[in-house]
């Protein structure tokens, strides 16, 4: 499929058009964890946790990624 998608389109705009999917995808993860955080959600007993900042930052990171390009 990758090689069909680059037979017909630019290399550099599929490029691109995958890192905005991955931050899109990275954002969508963080911010499922924001909402489990806040909704207090157990963590399993091996599961190693972090603050809610740390998904918090990542939501603000990769969306701040992502709009970047319309704002510079």
């Amino acid at each position: 499929m990758i090689s069909t998608l680059a037979l017909f389109f630019p290399i550099g705009a599929l490029a691109e058009l995958t890192t905005q999917f991955i931050l899109a995808v990275f954002a969508l993860v963080n911010l499922s964890l924001v909402v489990l955080k806040l909704r207090k959600v157990a963590a399993p007993e091996e599961a190693y946790t972090v603050g809610i900042w740390v998904p918090a930052g990542g939501v603000i990171a990769a969306v701040g990624l992502l709009v970047s390009p319309w704002l510079i």
